[in-house]
């Protein structure tokens, strides 16, 4: 068997039309080895193994994210 689900996805889904990127908590799998070897759902993208690209901070240093208005 080729390929898999992150494989089909990464063919069908094109993060960049969304406003996204890969999550660098997880580099895009969406699953962490946690201290004890377990492997856990990544905290920073819910497991889906993207996120929302993130503007430039504000003038208070805050950093939101892209509203995506298409």
């Amino acid at each position: 068997m080729k390929g898999g689900i992150k494989t089909e996805m990464d063919e069908s889904f094109d993060p960049e039309k969304y406003g996204m990127l890969s999550c660098i908590e997880c580099e895009g799998n969406g699953k962490l080895l946690n201290e004890f070897e377990d492997i856990e759902i990544c905290p920073r993208c819910g497991g889906f193994g993207f996120i929302k690209k993130e503007e430039e901070p504000d003038k208070n240093g805050i950093v939101s994210l892209i509203k995506n208005n298409k």
